[in-house]
């Protein structure tokens, strides 16, 4: 079984908190081998990920080959806006951590809302399959009005996981991808670099491939500050540290320069 390897990840803006991100256009032309200039970033390395038929378990949960995965946000701002991850879980998957609960149509619901900017909501369904729930820039009242919209959906649907409910607010979440957690299709190409001292490691990812495997590469990483859509995929920087880096001043390596960069070396 293969997995997404480790990768940096992105946030974007619908809260009022010192550690959000900012979403910013990339530069006009998709990145595929992102690099900054030395002057700006210091030296710098690479690394690429390609897979198919992958199989992924998002936040270690659901192991079972036939896990539903659906992101559910808004189509117009894709994976550079607010959205959450949702993963329909078999009863005996582990049960996750919560901050306090919140009853929503009869259900308990443990929620925890993070300082960067995320929101989680996990709990149990009538069948005893669980759901788990982690968002990005919803806060709370937002994250608890999605989770009163879902209406699961039978375990024998070729993807079980929920419908929603419709509502008369445009801006309000809808289903924009699901797949099971299975067949998937990804690349990830990954530049570091050093911008100085105290300063933290830029880490910028050009994540790509099936829709899924794009959200998941945002939401199941550490929180980057900033993203922007790259094509049909995304691009995001994170540093825990500071924000030398803009979307704008990553540039597509050509071959020569980015065959020549050392290869990132893995802990």
């Amino acid at each position: 079984m293969t997995t997404i390897p480790e990768v940096t990840t992105t946030s974007a803006t619908t809260t009022t908190n010192e550690t959000t991100t900012t979403n910013e256009p990339p530069t006009s032309n998709v990145i595929t081998r992102p690099y900054v200039d030395p002057a700006v970033c210091g030296s710098g390395a690479r690394t690429e990920f390609s897979g198919q038929d992958l199989t992924v378990n998002p936040f270690a949960l659901g192991r079972d080959t036939s896990t539903a995965v659906q992101v559910f946000g808004q189509t117009s701002h894709g994976a550079a806006g607010s959205f959450a991850l949702v993963v329909r879980m078999p009863a005996e998957d582990r049960d996750m951590p919560e901050d306090h609960p919140v009853t929503v149509n009869g259900t308990e619901v443990g929620v925890t809302v993070f300082p960067d900017g995320r929101a989680a909501a996990a709990w149990r369904l009538p069948d005893g399959t669980k759901a788990y729930m982690r968002a990005r820039d919803l806060d709370e009242a937002a994250l608890i009005a999605l989770v009163a919209r879902l209406i699961p959906r039978d375990a024998s649907a070729p993807i079980p996981g929920f419908d929603v409910q419709p509502t008369g607010d445009t801006g309000a979440p809808s289903l924009i991808a699901e797949h099971l957690n299975t067949g998937l299709i990804g690349t990830i190409t990954r530049f570091e670099c050093d911008p100085g001292f105290n300063r933290g490691r830029v880490r910028i990812a050009v994540i790509a491939g099936d829709p899924i495997f794009v959200y998941l590469g945002i939401i199941d990483r550490p929180p980057p500050y900033a993203v922007g859509i790259n094509g049909d995929g995304a691009i995001t920087i994170t540093n825990s540290i500071s924000k030398p880096v803009t979307l704008q001043q990553i540039t597509n390596a050509d071959l020569n320069t980015w065959a020549a960069l050392p290869k990132i070396q893995e802990p």
